[in-house]
């Protein structure tokens, strides 16, 4: 007798007896982008984002979906000599733009 059962054969499922569920989430787009950094006073005033999910801060995404109607699952931004941006976005929040 068992307490507990793993099985790590991936799409394979050899375990006899269980049944193999997928679970697919939508369909996000991930979006790398980078400016130059003029160095300008309000560039200097942005404050950077060190990497932030959804599950993390829901409301930060929240309000930006609702002032800009893109729909982020996540976002990274650094500044140096560029404005570097990294965000996943959900498809369907860009095809209605």
């Amino acid at each position: 007798e068992f307490d507990i059962l793993i099985g790590a054969d991936g799409k394979r499922n050899t375990l006899p007896g269980f049944k193999r569920n997928e679970f697919r989430g939508k369909l996000a787009i991930a979006i790398t982008a980078n400016f130059i950094n003029r160095n300008t006073q309000a560039e200097a005033s942005v404050e950077e984002i060190s990497g932030v999910a959804f599950i993390f801060n829901q409301k930060f995404f929240t309000d930006l979906k609702e002032s800009t109607r893109i729909d982020l699952e996540n976002i990274v931004y650094y500044k140096d000599d560029t404005h570097y941006f990294v965000m996943t976005a959900k498809k369907a929040s860009l095809l209605e733009k």
